[in-house]
């Protein structure tokens, strides 16, 4: 098994190998990965990654 991952929308844990059979899904933006635990938590990463990554910067 593999560490789990973060869900940076959410903040849920996500097993990168369970990813195709659990419902999660994953993205790469900027040559990261991450992973989600569902479609809407990535959905809302892709229309604002920064915003995510980064809530401090996206504020100002």
């Amino acid at each position: 098994m593999a560490a789990l991952e973060k869900d940076p929308v959410c903040g849920k844990e996500v097993d990168p190998d369970a990813v195709l059979t659990s419902g999660a899904t994953r993205f790469s933006h900027e040559g990261k990965r991450y992973y989600f635990c569902g479609l809407l938590c990535r959905n809302k990463f892709v229309a604002n990654p920064e915003g995510y990554l980064n809530p401090e910067q996206a504020k100002t």
